[in-house]
């Protein structure tokens, strides 16, 4: 209980927090692999993904998706991932605007 406590409070104080993401939300993923490699042909590579849909969510991992609704094999845990805002006026951000408008409440 102590060591749960210590790791919570060190989550919840750090810059990002507690970070939960919802199924259809776009997110990115962190590629790990070269953080520790002093090559010099690995340090201008890209370290985030393109575009990922969030499927499901378990405990603190998720399923993804790629935007073509394939799904990802595997789960990523949370701390690899962060969101996604397309920019605006981009045909990414047209499409989200669209489905967002076809599922207004108010109408």
């Amino acid at each position: 209980l102590k060591r749960k406590e210590s790791f919570d409070k060190r989550v919840t104080s750090s810059p990002a927090g507690h970070v939960e993401f919802t199924p259809g939300q776009l997110v990115q993923v962190y590629h790990n692999w070269d953080d520790f490699t002093f090559k010099s042909s690995r340090k201008l590579i890209a370290r985030w993904s393109v575009p990922r849909r969030v499927v499901s969510r378990l405990l603190n991992s998720y399923h993804l998706e790629t935007l073509d609704h394939q799904p990802l094999p595997g789960v990523f845990h949370a701390r690899r991932l962060r969101h996604y805002e397309p920019r605006s006026g981009s045909t990414l951000a047209s499409k989200r605007d669209d489905v967002s408008s076809d599922t207004d409440p108010l109408e």
